[in-house]
């Protein structure tokens, strides 16, 4: 079943929101049991991204995102039919920035498949 664009928005909305918290549950929450997300880097480059696979392996990985002292910005956003992108800013306290643009795959309100394209200062 596609997503429909108003439960996509408010898909994204809801992502942003706990984002903005650190809220890692209900980040989890929001992904497909078969979800893949892929994270490419200068420590993971596009030949070998990162790939972060099932809702176990994602809910650790964002436990340690939400787990880092950032805030969380998001800046762009697009959501149309069962797709959507992002531009996200994220800043340490000492200053460092992240900068990371990620396009999801969503299949019946959850998100199926991610990719993720992030730069940080040094």
């Amino acid at each position: 079943m596609a997503t429909t664009p108003q439960a996509g928005t408010q898909m994204f909305d809801a992502m942003k929101a706990a984002f903005e918290t650190s809220d890692a549950k209900a980040l989890a929450a929001m992904y497909d049991d078969q979800a893949v997300i892929e994270v490419i880097n200068q420590n993971a480059p596009p030949k070998n991204p990162r790939r972060i696979a099932g809702k176990d392996e994602i809910a650790r990985y964002l436990v340690d995102v939400c787990g880092r002292n950032l805030q969380h910005h998001f800046e762009e956003q697009l959501v149309t039919g069962d797709h959507a992108a992002y531009l996200e800013r994220c800043i340490y306290p000492d200053g460092v920035n992240v900068l990371s643009e990620s396009i999801m795959t969503m299949r019946d309100g959850r998100i199926l498949r991610q990719t993720t394209i992030e730069a940080w200062d040094q």
